[in-house]
C-alpha cells in the first residue's frame, strides 16, 4: 500500500466507518510516567486484528496552541494515522500540568514504525509543535523502554 495521504485518509474512514477501530474506554485516565514526566492517557484506539505488533513508535511533543484545542484536533488526525501501513494502536498523552502531549503508536513492524516516524503525519505535528519540543523515538516491542508505565487511575 502507498503513503500517500488521500489513501491513507480514505483506508482510515473505511476502517472507523466499518467499526474495524476500537476505543478503549478502560485506558482513560490511566497514569503513565515516562522519563520521570507524569501523563494521563485522554484516548485508545486499538485496531481488531490478530495480529502480534512489533514496532513501537514514540513522540513527545508540547504545540503552540492550548492543549485543549490539540485534544479536540487529534479527532480529526487521527485520519492521517489509522489508515497508515501497519499501524496498531495509539495511546494518546497528556501532562496537564505542562500540557505536553505524547503518543505511544504500535505498529505491525519495526519498519512501519520507522516509516510513520518519517511520514507527512510527523513533519505536521513537528510544524505545530513548539522549536525543541518535539521528540520522537522508534523501538522493537522487545525493547521498549516503558512496559510497565501505566498504573490504573
Amino acid at each position: 500500500m502507498k503513503y500517500l495521504p488521500p489513501i491513507v485518509i480514505i483506508k482510515s474512514l473505511f476502517l472507523l466507518i466499518f467499526g474495524r477501530v476500537r476505543f478503549i474506554k478502560e485506558s482513560v485516565e490511566q497514569k503513565v510516567t515516562v522519563n520521570g514526566q507524569d501523563y494521563e492517557i485522554f484516548r485508545h484506539a486499538v485496531l481488531k486484528k490478530n495480529k502480534n505488533p512489533q514496532g513501537v513508535f514514540c513522540v513527545w511533543f508540547h504545540t503552540r496552541m492550548a492543549y485543549k484545542k490539540t485534544i479536540i484536533l487529534s479527532y480529526f488526525t487521527m485520519f492521517g494515522f489509522i489508515g497508515f501501513p501497519g499501524w496498531f494502536s495509539k495511546k494518546w498523552l497528556i501532562d496537564k500540568k505542562t500540557g505536553d502531549l505524547g503518543g505511544i503508536y504500535e505498529f505491525e513492524t519495526i519498519e512501519d514504525a520507522k516509516k510513520y516516524q518519517n511520514s507527512y503525519a510527523m513533519e505536521f505535528s513537528k510544524w505545530r509543535s513548539e522549536k525543541g519540543r518535539f521528540n520522537t523515538c522508534v523501538f522493537t516491542k522487545q525493547k521498549f523502554p516503558y512496559q510497565n508505565m501505566i498504573t490504573k487511575k
